[in-house]
Formats: structure tokens, C-alpha cells, sequence
């Protein structure tokens, strides 16, 4: 996922993305990059995100990780609505991934 900052150029997200899964990637980020590894391990370990530095308490991290399963299961059901419009021309990965995140909210 990516997007245009007109202030600050381009920012993104590029889970998994490595010299060995997508190298120019890798090197477009080599300069004039503000690059911040940053993440939650599986288990959701707040502890994975390094906040060394930085002046945020465990119950701020606790907050900004939480995350509010009935709010995330309606917007479910309005991006089934707005894949509704594609029919057979949706993707299969982009059903698949929804299916899984409703999945994950209801487990």
C-alpha cells in the first residue's frame, strides 16, 4: 500500500518486502528514504515496536494497538458491498484476504 504526502512524497507500507522478495524496492528506499522498521510480532507482542526514544507509556501502546472488532466487522460489510459491484471481475486474492479478516475478527 502506498500514498502521496504533497508535503512529504511518497510513504508506505511493504510487508514481507526483502532483497530477496523484491530488490528494487530495496534499493529505491536506499536514499532520500526515511525508513522505519516497525511491527507486531504474530502473538501480538506491543513489545515488538521499538519506542526507544520516545515518550509513550505501556497503556498508550495498549490503546493504539486495540483494536475495536465491531467497528472493523462493519466496515466488512461495506467493502462486501462496494466488491459486490465487481462481481466475477474481483479479484480472487482480494475475496480471499477479506474472508480471512472477518475471520480473524470473529475467532
Amino acid at each position: 500500500m502506498y500514498a502521496i504526502n504533497p508535503e512529504a512524497g511518497f510513504f508506505g507500507v511493504a510487508p514481507g518486502t526483502s532483497l530477496d522478495s523484491n530488490l528494487n524496492a530495496m534499493h529505491s528506499i536506499e536514499k532520500n528514504t526515511i525508513f522505519t522498521n516497525v511491527g507486531v510480532t504474530d502473538d501480538g507482542d506491543e513489545d515488538a515496536i521499538d519506542t526507544a526514544g520516545l515518550d509513550v507509556s505501556a497503556a498508550d501502546m495498549a490503546e493504539l494497538l486495540k483494536v475495536n472488532k465491531s467497528e472493523w466487522l462493519q466496515e466488512v460489510e461495506s467493502i462486501k458491498e462496494h466488491y459486490a459491484k465487481y462481481g466475477s471481475k474481483l479479484p480472487a486474492e482480494l475475496a480471499n484476504q477479506l474472508k480471512a479478516l472477518e475471520a480473524g475478527l470473529k475467532a
